[in-house]
């Protein structure tokens, strides 16, 4: 029903936290996955789990989503190798809390290389391949690209996020009659290790992060991943350029 059965999906950064229960989710509804991610090791576990516990294809590929050399040879082998893409997660992502007074020009560069630049590196090569093929990519966004999320220690990582919020309807209008939709997801706080880590160096942060939700609690991965099929099935055809929030309420509340 969904139309995702036997067909190729590539998600990146698909070897932990959201990424990888997109992976799942796609894999779940009978769909091939391809992870990419910058760690061979743990990306070969993730990818075997999976295959694991729904029985789906389910395979890794080592990138650097910042490597735009990197990206199209791995567009380039995947179609060639495995066969055609039908559908693209940009998931690889890096939120890594600073004091603005303080932040440092490294921190900034490398939040930018990661969000920005390692969503369109990979989005870039992949559509080439996707031109007239009805593909579907996903970007994930955040609640910090539309709103402050106060107390607020993480300038870049909302300024990056902002921009894939807008490159998505960028590349969703410029593409719309190329066969290749381009849509986002943004998550709220989301229960991932990245979020857990946090929970232990900013507490009190935290604490009033997750009180502020309406829902009352933290997202699941797998609720993020339920819109991200969504976006990459048949059942968002009419679809392109938007970003849905999957934030339990928060970008009304906050």
């Amino acid at each position: 029903m969904l139309g995702l059965k036997d067909k190729l999906f590539v998600v990146t950064g698909g070897a932990g936290g959201i990424g990888q229960a997109i992976a799942t989710r796609i894999a779940e509804f009978g769909g091939r996955v391809l992870i990419a991610d910058l760690e061979r090791d743990p990306g070969e576990a993730v990818a075997a789990a999976i295959r694991s516990a729904t029985g789906g294809d389910v395979r890794f590929r080592q990138l650097d989503v910042t490597d735009p050399d990197a990206a199209k040879a791995l567009a380039d082998s995947v179609e060639a190798e495995i066969g055609p893409v039908q559908g693209l997660v940009t998931a690889a992502g890096i939120g890594i809390p600073s004091d603005a007074l303080d932040h440092s020009v490294e921190l900034w560069r490398k939040t930018f290389a990661v969000n920005v630049e390692g969503t369109f590196f990979p989005i870039q090569a992949f559509a080439r391949h996707m031109v007239g093929r009805n593909a579907s990519i996903v970007t994930i966004a955040s609640i910090c690209a539309s709103v402050v999320v106060s107390p607020e220690r993480h300038v870049a990582y909302g300024a990056s996020k902002a921009a894939v919020k807008h490159m998505t309807a960028l590349l969703g209008v410029e593409w719309a009659r190329k066969g290749i939709r381009v849509n986002g997801v943004a998550p709220n706080h989301t229960d991932t290790p990245i979020l857990k880590k946090f929970k232990e160096t900013d507490p009190v942060i935290y604490e009033t992060w997750r009180d502020k939700i309406p829902l009352g609690r933290l997202s699941e991965p797998g609720e993020i991943a339920g819109a991200v099929v969504f976006l990459l099935s048949d059942l968002s055809t009419n679809m392109c350029g938007e970003t849905i929030h999957a934030d339990g309420g928060c970008s009304k509340a906050f």
